[in-house]
């Protein structure tokens, strides 16, 4: 008899003590590194300049990057980084809370609603399967909008089941709505709680146990989507009276982007990021839900007991889940982390049974094969790099100057494993496994943090930058926005994400060339179609994120391009990211 048929919603003190500790080991795991490094490309350093430009200028309303505005996210996350570094006061010890502050109370939400449907101890289990899936703990330690918008999902879910299957609930019913809105306003897609609608119709109309009874007061369901409206309202209405106010084309295309080609055109039809039907099913989940996805194989047939006794408790999330990785399926674009937001809610249909499935000794077989593999691919890959040295590796880590600091973060990695690998060994395969999946956290954070964060940012470059330019002017071309967000002093820049690269550049050396009593520089990267430019005449400032970096001065500009260059009409913004 499966433990899903066991009701145990009495408090257990010793099982909420449990849970307490592993609240600790989570707040450890991804707390591990805070303060030990700075924003990392791709989405980092954008979010955290749009988030410092705020609180700097007061603009709330319309993200900027450098001046330009930015589309591509509704503003709440920018709200939330603002926030916090509004109290800091420091980029590095705040970029990264509002993911901490998200997965922990996802993991607090996912465990109460465990324990309410099931018990305390089917609750710790959901908690602790949700915690060691590599990608929670991946996006929980990176300052990404996708922990945020999983935390407002799940809280959408939380509201909306308790009043489903424990209610009626009328005010986490609303609450569960308003979480919606907000995560509409953090992400476009926080609207992916009202699925769950799909599969509560059919379990009111075929009588499925554990459904709620409500009266026959049909308006008080109006409630929900009245209050979400409203979260949405609360942006939204301030932005488009502002657009109009201003009459401003810029502020125009904003709005315009942001309320249609980055919702409805970017789902239905996207022009980056295209995948199979099948990517997620076959390259997301297996990985990055792992170890969640491995256990389907128990998990499944664990399930359909319930699901032939028609218990909604696991079928509403569980259908949920599915509708979720079948309507991003159905866009041609796709990413792994757009289903982030399914996660907690498979762990919540698993922690009901994972306590009978970890003791089978299939599992702690294979939960020891998974460990001595882990073990023997750290081994072989620290002596492929001490031993065998292929060139290719050994040129790859040098242009990043990472050679030492791969060796020894992959040396700490395999001694965990083997240590982990002893243990589930002589005490329990699982939480070897376990221990494992948090100790990789731990050494990446408080290990890899320090050594990689110069090789994964561009401070050595920016800092060989300060001391050329000294008093003069910097501007830049085919810039990233870590680039701005290190700089320490005013920059021009000559659009952001420019199509024309090629006038980019040409602007940016007509800017060179301006006569003034200023002493100009121009940091550009070989990506650019480097036409005017004697590169033999540049210093070469460096080679960071897959691209060498140059210092121009205006006699490295070919005397054939400077006529036509100085005739040229200049399109530059200045923008400083650490003024005060």
């Amino acid at each position: 008899m499966w433990v899903y048929k066991h009701n145990v919603n009495m408090p257990d003190a010793g099982r909420r003590s449990a849970f307490y500790w592993l609240l600790v080991v989570a707040f450890l795991a991804i707390a591990a590194g805070f303060g030990l490094r700075d924003p990392w490309p791709a989405d980092e350093p954008r979010f955290a300049l749009i988030a410092k430009d705020m609180v700097d200028t007061g603009r709330w309303f319309f993200p900027r990057v450098a001046e330009v505005l930015y589309p591509d996210k509704p503003p709440l996350y920018f709200w939330l980084m603002g926030a916090f570094y509004s109290v800091t006061g420091s980029i590095r010890f705040s970029f990264l809370l509002p993911s901490l502050c998200a997965a922990l109370l996802t993991l607090l939400l996912t465990h109460d609603l465990v324990r309410r449907l099931w018990g305390d101890r089917q609750a710790w289990w959901a908690t602790a399967s949700l915690l060691v899936c590599i990608q929670f703990m991946m996006l929980a330690k990176s300052a990404r909008i996708d922990a945020t918008i999983m935390m407002l999902v799940t809280l959408g879910m939380y509201g909306i089941l308790r009043h489903l299957l424990l209610g009626p609930d009328w005010k986490w019913y609303v609450i569960g709505f308003a979480a919606s809105g907000l995560g509409i306003i953090t992400k476009g897609v926080g609207f992916l709680p009202v699925f769950v609608f799909l599969a509560y119709a059919p379990a009111r109309w075929l009588n499925w146990q554990r459904i709620s009874d409500f009266p026959a007061r049909w308006w008080q369901w109006l409630f929900g989507p009245a209050a979400m409206f409203a979260v949405i309202a609360a942006w939204l209405v301030p932005m488009l009276w502002l657009v109009a106010a201003g009459d401003d084309p810029a502020l125009q295309a904003y709005r315009d982007n942001i309320l249609f080609k980055q919702t409805g055109e970017r789902y239905a039809d996207p022009w980056h990021h295209f995948e199979p039907a099948w990517y997620y099913l076959v390259k997301v989940i297996p990985l990055f839900w792992f170890p969640l996805s491995l256990a389907l194989i128990w998990l499944i047939p664990a399930w359909l007991p319930a699901i032939g006794d028609r218990d909604a408790r696991l079928i509403l999330p569980l259908a949920w889940v599915v509708f979720v990785i079948v309507f991003f399926s159905l866009s041609p674009a796709k990413r792994g982390t757009y289903l982030l937001p399914a996660l907690p809610m498979l762990a919540v249909c698993a922690g009901p049974f994972l306590l009978e499935i970890v003791n089978k000794q299939s599992v702690r077989v294979v939960a020891l094969g998974v460990l001595a593999a882990v073990v023997a691919l750290l081994v072989g890959a620290l002596a492929w790099i001490e031993v065998w040295d292929p060139s290719w590796l050994a040129e790859g880590l040098n242009d990043y100057d990472l050679e030492d600091e791969v060796t020894w973060l992959v040396l700490v990695l395999a001694a965990a494993a083997v240590c982990c690998f002893g243990a589930a060994w002589r005490f329990h395969a699982v939480t070897g496994l376990a221990a494992w999946l948090v100790g990789f956290w731990l050494v990446l954070g408080m290990v890899g943090y320090p050594l990689l964060n110069d090789a994964r940012t561009p401070i050595s470059v920016m800092r060989g930058v300060e001391q050329a330019v000294g008093a003069g002017k910097l501007g830049l071309v085919g810039w990233k926005e870590q680039h701005i967000l290190f700089a320490n002093r005013p920059v021009v820049h000559f659009g952001y994400r420019r199509q024309n690269r090629k006038g980019e550049l040409h602007d940016g050396l007509a800017w060179l060339l301006k006569e003034n009593k200023d002493k100009r520089y121009l940091l550009v990267t070989d990506k650019h179609p480097l036409t005017c430019i004697d590169l033999s005449k540049a210093v070469n400032m460096g080679y960071r994120h897959r691209q060498s970096w140059y210092l121009v001065v205006p006699r490295d500009v070919e005397g054939s391009c400077r006529s036509r260059l100085e005739r040229r009409r200049i399109i530059g913004k200045t923008f400083h990211a650490n003024r005060k």
